[in-house]
């Protein structure tokens, strides 16, 4: 079954392997893998995607919980910094997409939307096939309903959590 996404686009379940990964049968002595197909309809062929980082931990309980944080947060796992390189990459007029961009996480972060991870933010195709940014959704200060959550969904760049800042802060 597909997942479709707001941009046209979707992606296929996610699926394990191996597929008794979350039993206490499940081997370690081979490398597991969380495995998804993305369907981006200018392409003729799908993509598939292979996340393959829960097999540096050595546990069966270590790889179970890894893969279970993997398949619950996909989403949160990246930072706005990242999303800003893709825009670099992608779009042409990335120079003006990135100031959209901008705009976007300074509201974001006002408003106190801890929601605005990966999935929230996507790019469309216009009339002559170029990549922008699409309208901003899914727009909410999530503070009100979760009090003591944070500002932001994700880190502006990598180990940002950890910064010298935010440890003090």
């Amino acid at each position: 079954m597909k997942k479709h996404l707001t941009n046209g686009c979707s992606h296929s379940e996610f699926t394990v392997k191996p597929t008794d990964w979350h039993t206490k049968k499940a081997k370690i002595s081979f490398n597991w893998y969380i495995k998804y197909r993305f369907y981006d309809p200018s392409q003729a062929k799908p993509k598939q995607v292979m996340l393959k980082g829960m097999n540096s931990f050595k546990s069966l309980i270590e790889r179970q919980e890894e893969t279970k944080r993997l398949l619950a947060f996909y989403k949160y796992d990246g930072t706005y910094e990242e999303i800003g390189d893709l825009i670099k990459e992608y779009v042409p007029a990335s120079m003006v997409t990135l100031e959209q961009y901008f705009k976007l996480l300074v509201f974001n972060y006002v408003i106190s939307n801890g929601d605005a991870h990966l999935k929230n933010f996507s790019l469309i195709r216009n009339e002559l096939k170029e990549l922008n940014l699409s309208p901003a959704y899914d727009l909410m200060s999530t503070i009100l309903h979760t009090p003591g959550e944070g500002d932001t969904a994700l880190g502006l760049f990598d180990k940002d959590y950890d910064s010298a800042y935010n440890l003090t802060y």
